[in-house]
């Protein structure tokens, strides 16, 4: 997916505690300056998307056709500030902060920009109170919208789902708390980082290198790969449980597994009516199972309360204990103490089970995946991963060859430049590769009459040091150089012609180069888009172990 820069939005200063209030006004002259900037940046679509514009197409012919905008990809507190909504409120429905984690079959009402817009100027000056009230339960700020008054775009259609933020940066970094405390309560955190170390490699997944505990920091790419293997590792870990164990144990693989059902599901380019029921079913199993992590979603504030209640029992029953310390014996009031340090876990707990929830924003996103896929096709075309790994190309390096002075103008200028230049090479590029070329017109362009597509093939290819060619390979590797010849002889036989085929003599082989030989790169249709391959290596180590590892039965 092409992306271009068109311009940098501001940052604004960022006020806490005192300051904020000191300055009430920051905040609405943040939404103003934010709302200008995307009106310049919009400004070119208006006219465009009202009358619209004769666009080219593919088939040669050409359209009017009507560009508008048509999504906001951003994570949710990018949309807050752009929709103009609370920080626990959704962008596309009406649902109250206290239900987020409610059952995802339930229905609210769709948001309506255009009706809040139309209450802001229609309501009553003498009665503020009423329009504040009315906002302040359906989570929206008072106050122009940034896509409000776009012609044709519906605000509430341009929120996107996204996996990166929402799955594994939001709900997968949830998930691994709760797991990390069911697995301290039940003792099963050095199974867990056993299991997690001893996963064997795999093509396209990335072993872990350290204990889990022992990882500090998770980017969205870890939190992918995490999603590959935690329903085995955590079976793995829960093995072998008591009769008190069992059925929290089963509970807990249940909702794990569902997440990363439900996860893979969302991630396929194509669905069919039985995915997207697949979707909802393993959506519907998390939700009926996550009451078992219930205990371990301890917000700070719950935390703090429940601090705060057991120091106060602590004072209350020391005080009792002081007025009757003189008629109890060692034993009692031992027995006394620990009694009470079991009434202060006990109340401890309830409290945190009564106050714990799952009502955050991210958890109720999921329950739109289904939805946006009926209306608008594949989640992943709309991943913020593009976006941020268009960041490092964009702006970071544009930053760095920039003197630092007006930075903004040269990070805009440095990629524009580069873009129009990668264009071009591209272009040069593909006429290059084909056989014959066509005049366009009179103007002296060159383009393909017929492009040569080669079919993927397998390549060998090496990374072996100190041998250079073919006959030092087997030596090093401990194998007979006929047996070695007779199985290229073989490959070579098998492989279509193309300009770099291998000579068919059976002394010529054993001078060539060894880089080609000791890795084959074979291309391997992908799961659900046949048209596209992906590329699995196997290496050749001859008698050596792989990575140094142990025996395999796969």
């Amino acid at each position: 997916m092409p992306i271009l820069l068109l311009a940098l939005l501001p940052v604004p200063p960022k006020f806490t505690g005192e300051s904020a209030r000191a300055n009430e006004a920051q905040p609405q002259t943040n939404a103003d300056v934010l709302r200008a900037v995307f009106d310049l940046v919009l400004a070119p679509l208006q006219p465009v998307a009202q009358e619209g514009t004769v666009m080219n197409c593919a088939d040669g012919k050409t359209c009017l056709c009507f560009p508008i905008f048509s999504a906001c990809i951003a994570d949710h507190p990018e949309h807050a500030a752009l929709q103009g909504i609370g920080s626990k409120s959704c962008p596309k429905c009406e649902v109250p902060c206290e239900e987020l984690g409610r059952d995802p079959r339930l229905m609210y009402e769709t948001r309506d920009y255009m009706l809040y817009r139309v209450k802001v100027f229609r309501h009553e000056p003498a009665e503020p109170a009423g329009i504040a009230e009315y906002f302040q339960r359906l989570g929206v700020k008072i106050g122009n919208k940034v896509f409000t008054g776009l012609d044709r775009v519906s605000p509430v259609d341009l929120h996107k789902p996204d996996l990166l933020h929402s799955i594994y940066l939001g709900l997968f970094k949830h998930r691994m708390e709760w797991v990390e405390g069911f697995l301290k309560k039940h003792k099963r955190q050095q199974a867990f980082d056993d299991a997690w170390k001893e996963i064997p490699p795999y093509p396209g997944f990335s072993v872990p290198k350290m204990a889990y505990r022992e990882i500090t920091q998770w980017q969205g790419k870890e939190m992918r790969n995490l999603g590959r293997c935690i329903s085995a590792v955590l079976a793995s870990a829960l093995r072998n449980p008591d009769s008190s164990q069992y059925q929290d144990f089963k509970s807990a693989l249940n909702c794990v597994s569902a997440l990363v059902d439900f996860t893979l599901m969302a991630q396929y380019g194509s669905h069919t009516p039985d995915t997207l029921s697949y979707m909802e079913s393993y959506l519907q199993t998390f939700h009926r199972t996550k009451v078992i992590f219930l205990e371990f979603r301890t917000s700070k504030a719950t935390g703090a309360q429940a601090n705060r209640q057991d120091r106060e029992l602590r004072k209350l029953m020391a005080d009792q204990r002081a007025k009757e310390v003189r008629h109890r014996t060692v034993a009692n009031r031992r027995r006394l103490a620990d009694q009470e340090t079991v009434e202060r876990s006990d109340q401890r707990a309830d409290l945190i089970q009564r106050e714990n929830h799952f009502n955050f924003i991210k958890m109720h996103y999921m329950t739109h995946f289904a939805s946006h896929v009926r209306r608008f096709g594949s989640i992943s075309m709309y991943s913020t991963e593009i976006g941020e790994l268009a960041h490092e190309d964009q702006i970071k390096d544009g930053y760095h060859r920039s003197n630092k002075n007006e930075a903004a103008r040269r990070i805009l200028s440095h990629y524009g430049r580069q873009h129009a230049l990668g264009i071009r090479l591209q272009t040069i590029e593909a006429l290059s590769k084909v056989e014959s070329v066509i005049v366009v017109e009179d103007r002296g362009m060159e383009m393909p009459t017929v492009p040569s597509h080669s079919t993927p093939r397998r390549v060998l290819k090496s990374g072996m040091k100190n041998t250079s060619t073919l006959t030092e390979l087997c030596t090093a590797l401990n194998i007979h150089y006929s047996n070695m010849m007779q199985e290229i002889l073989c490959f070579i036989r098998q492989t279509a012609a193309d300009d770099r085929r291998l000579p068919a003599g059976p002394t010529e082989p054993g001078l060539l180069p060894v880089k080609g030989f000791a890795q084959l790169e074979i291309p391997v249709p992908d799961f659900q888009e046949t048209d596209r391959l992906q590329i699995q290596r196997a290496r050749c180590t001859g008698t050596r172990a792989f990575r140094n590892g142990g025996s395999r039965n796969d």
